[in-house]
This record gives C-alpha cells, sequence and structure tokens, in this order.
C-alpha cells in the first residue's frame, strides 16, 4: 500500500483566465453513423508550455456529441488509451452511444485527439507511407521468446527506430508528453466557458492522463473518472512490468471458462479434459509456431510464433472474442487454418499505422529509464517473463524501445510523482478484477494516492469495465457523473453474462 506523504492540495479554486469560446461546425473529416449527429471544431493551445515567450501554437481536433438529457448539465472529456489513440474519428465517433450509457447521458462528450496522434502534431518517424510499410516488413515485431536470437534482434530494431525518430521528429519530440496533453485538456475546460472545472473520463492510457492532470490541477477537478488504471509512479519511472500481473489469471479464466461452457460453445473444450491438460495443449500449439511456422499464400503472410501469440494477447482484452481465439487455437491444433485465415483476412492489405510511433513517441519520452546495452536491459526482460508465463515476452517487445529512446518529455513526473493528492471533488477509480493489460493491484495503489477517492470493483474479465458490461457498474458510473453519487467503498459490481455466453458475444 502507497502511504500518503507529500500531500497536494488547494483551498482556493483558481479562476482561469478567460479564453476564446469553441465555435462548433459541421463534421466532414470522418466518416459518421447515419443515425448520430456531431459537431467539430478546432482550438489553438501553446506548442510549448514551458517557453513562456514563444507564441506558437498547435491546433487540437475536437469533436462533440450532445446529451441525450437536454438540458446538458456539462460537458465531459473523454480519453479512449494507447497512448497515441486518437479521441475523434476512431474513437467518440463509434463509442458514443456506449460512452453516453456509461457517464449517463446528461452531458455533453467531447473527444480530442492529443497532441502526437493524427493530424495534431503527428508523430511520425518515416518520411512517407511507403517507407512505414517498408520497414514494417524489413523489422517485424518480434516476442522476446521467439528464438535464442530474438531479444538481439529486438534491441536492434529498438535501436534503428529510435534513429529513424530522431531524424524525422526531433523538433517535436520533447513536446507531446501528457503532462502538455493535461495543460492542453485546461484549455479546452477554459475555451468551453462552463467553468473552471474539469469533468472527465479516461480508459487505459487515459487513467494515467487524468491522475496527472490531477496531481497538476488538484483544485479544478469536477467529475474525474478512470477506467483500467496504471499506476502512475511506474509509467513514469519504470517500464509497465506491473501491467502484466493479471495476465495468466484472464488466460486462464478463458481456458477455465471455455470449459465450463463447454463444447457447444467453445471449440477448444472437450469431453474429459482437465485444464492442466488444456493449458499443456495450448502451449504446446505456441511452442510448435516457433519451429514449423504456417505460410498462408491467399494472404501473402507467415504464421509463426509471434503473429499468433500477439494476437492471441490482444484478443483477451475482450471478453465476446474469447471464442473467436479458442476457435483459433482448436484449428491450430488440429492444422485447420480456416478460421485464424478469417480473422486475418480484415486487417490484410491495411497500411501500417503511425499510432505505434505515436505510442512510443509519448510513452516513452514520459518515461525516464534507459539502458545503455542489451546487457544491461535483459534483467528487466527477465522480469516480465516471471511475472507473466504465458505473454511475459510481449512486454520487453515494447519497452526496449523505451530503453533506447532519443528523446525526454519537457515536462514529466519522474520520482517527484506526489504520493497524496486532495482534489477539489473525489475521483471515481473503476477497476476490473481480472484486467490482463491493467491490473486491480494497480487501482488499489491509486486509490490511496488521491484523497477521498473510491474503488469501484468490476468482478469481471477483459480490459475496461465495459469490456465485459454490467449493470450495476454502469448504474454506479451515471450516479457519480450525473450527481456526484460515490459508491459505497469496497463495492463490487458482477457481470450481467459470463464469458462465452451468447449474450456476451452479442455486445
Amino acid at each position: 500500500m502507497i502511504k500518503p506523504q507529500n500531500v497536494v492540495s488547494s483551498l482556493v479554486l483558481l479562476i482561469p483566465l478567460a479564453r476564446a469560446a469553441i465555435e462548433w461546425g459541421p463534421c466532414g473529416a470522418f466518416r459518421q453513423p447515419t443515425n448520430l449527429t456531431f459537431s467539430c471544431a478546432t482550438l489553438e493551445v501553446p506548442l510549448d508550455y514551458t517557453n513562456k515567450t514563444s507564441t506558437e501554437k498547435l491546433s487540437l481536433d475536437l469533436v462533440k456529441y450532445d446529451a441525450v438529457v437536454k438540458p446538458a448539465k456539462n460537458s465531459i472529456l473523454l480519453n479512449f488509451g494507447g497512448p497515441g489513440g486518437e479521441g475523434v474519428g476512431l474513437g467518440l465517433v463509434p463509442l458514443a452511444p456506449l460512452m453516453q450509457a456509461v457517464t449517463g447521458g446528461a452531458s455533453d462528450l467531447i473527444g480530442f485527439n492529443p497532441r502526437g496522434t493524427n493530424h495534431t502534431i503527428p508523430f511520425s518517424c518515416f518520411r512517407d507511407a511507403a517507407s512505414r510499410s517498408a520497414a514494417s516488413q524489413l523489422y517485424p515485431d518480434v516476442l522476446w521468446n521467439a528464438s535464442s536470437t530474438a531479444p538481439g534482434e529486438e534491441w536492434a530494431r529498438s535501436s534503428l527506430l529510435a534513429s529513424a525518430c530522431k531524424e524525422q521528429v526531433s523538433d517535436i519530440g520533447e513536446l507531446v508528453g501528457t503532462q502538455f496533453v493535461a495543460r492542453d485538456m485546461m484549455e479546452i475546460v477554459d475555451a468551453l466557458d462552463q467553468g473552471p472545472l474539469l469533468n472527465y473520463y479516461g480508459m487505459s492510457y487515459g487513467s494515467v492522463l487524468g491522475e496527472t492532470a490531477a496531481a497538476m490541477f488538484p483544485d479544478r477537478m469536477g467529475r474525474v473518472a478512470i477506467d483500467g488504471i496504471l499506476n502512475p509512479y511506474e509509467y513514469y519511472h519504470g517500464y509497465g512490468i506491473s501491467q502484466y500481473i493479471s495476465t495468466d489469471d484472464v488466460f486462464t479464466g478463458l481456458l477455465s471458462s471455455c470449459l465450463e461452457a463447454g463444447p457447444n460453445q467453445c471449440a477448444l473444450a472437450q469431453e474429459n479434459i482437465t485444464l492442466s491438460e488444456l493449458e499443456t495443449g495450448v502451449e504446446a500449439i505456441f511452442e510448435r509456431l516457433k519451429f514449423n511456422p504456417i505460410p498462408i499464400p491467399e494472404l501473402g503472410i507467415i504464421l509463426e510464433y509471434s503473429t499468433v501469440k500477439a494476437q492471441v494477447s490482444n484478443m483477451l482484452d475482450f471478453p465476446s472474442e474469447w471464442p473467436t481465439i479458442a476457435a483459433v487455437l482448436a484449428g491450430l491444433a488440429k492444422n485447420d487454418v480456416t478460421p485464424i485465415i478469417t480473422l486475418f483476412k480484415a486487417a490484410t492489405g491495411q497500411a501500417p499505422s503511425i499510432d505505434f510511433e505515436a505510442l512510443y513517441g509519448i510513452r516513452c519520452g514520459d518515461g525516464d529509464l534507459r539502458a545503455s546495452s542489451l546487457e544491461a536491459y535483459e534483467p528487466i526482460a527477465e522480469q516480465f517473463e516471471q511475472t507473466s508465463k504465458w505473454f511475459g515476452d510481449a512486454g520487453p517487445t515494447t519497452s526496449s524501445r523505451c530503453a533506447q529512446w532519443p528523446f525526454a518529455a519537457k515536462e514529466r513526473y519522474g520520482k517527484d510523482f506526489p504520493t497524496c493528492v486532495k482534489t477539489r471533488n473525489p475521483m471515481l477509480i473503476v477497476g476490473n478484477t481480472y484486467d490482463p493489460a491493467t491490473s486491480l493491484e494497480s487501482a488499489r495503489n491509486v486509490t490511496e494516492i488521491f484523497e477521498e477517492s473510491v474503488l469501484l470493483q468490476h468482478d469481471g474479465y477483459g480490459h475496461l469495465s465495459w469490456a465485459q458490461r454490467s449493470t450495476c457498474t454502469i448504474q454506479y458510473m451515471n450516479s457519480y457523473f450525473i450527481n456526484g453519487t460515490m459508491p459505497p467503498r469496497d463495492t463490487v459490481c458482477q457481470p450481467d453474462h459470463k464469458p462465452f455466453s451468447p449474450e456476451l458475444s452479442a455486445q
């Protein structure tokens, strides 16, 4: 448990300076659902908050989805995670109805593209799409345990990416950090002219953004909920090892839920097979792919250990996709590649996205740990593998990039992230019992940081509370955003449907 000290608080509500009002208008930059109406705007904010003499600006893209209940009580800013994920065309637009259900429908919802993402000073380490595509073909991500040579290859790839980014984005490499984004959010609040308080719902990486804003501006926090919690101490001063604390429990939960559901609902389930036998069989599938990759001529790809295992790891986030994981693994066990071909067809031919470059630009620039050599980094890789037997070898692929990163954000928390913060209004912290990417332990630790905050435990699987939805969880979140009512302490909400149930798969 984190012991409170270095208390950050404010007794006086600071009145922000007046800003130009946001002018909302039609959206034309993305395809929006025909039955929903959005309005869009841009807002100029300082490019470099540490340079008080500079007049340079950047333009933030904003999108607004109006409250269902009129008139709107206020506005809620949203961040959907990443880092590197956008909040407009691929953020609020497809998720607007769900976000209104979660937040209660009484507020306007506002998504924005954080700096470094999409068109907001995009963090692009390659000259053009062709260069990016060539790099992805020549230097694909390989999991740390894919072979005896994989660690050295990944370390070399990390060096190449760092060099490419240093060459292409040296002018903005220091300007995309989370603390600057927190300041951008306060600029949005000021321009909305609805009062000085930030109302916010942040998911996954968005939890760190919310924690950071609360630590920087405790007196300006209104209704702030974070969901899928990252520990800010490790985010700013670590490699992300704690993100894998629950991953093995989630994968075991997938396999045990499969056996419980039976062969009619889960393709991996067989008569009289035990959980231990099923785990051994799945492990054998992964190991076989190391030495016997499967060529798929019709897709022009090779299904090998890293590709398949990374895909399974990503799909753990959403229990509604677990039947697909089971079908893929059951097919591979029988040398039937039809299920996985179906899965990969949708992505085949798509150009590599710059999102992964923004992820590294923000995440690595925020952090302060570096390693001078592969030998110096290897103990970190071992910690990932010790934390998660099944998927710990994915962690070094990401964190080895940060170990060699050439930039540091101009503002960033390291060891000095406050251990106790008193916000003007208490924060609602939502954590899943079994989250493969952000552990419940991190949620408990963050609850200790923010005075009077309350942890709402969502007793389900997946990443974020709405991955396996619960009427109970949504009702408590509604009450918080609409009335400021906190759940009773030690509240635990159960999901509405079990994994592998037809009802969950239909969500």
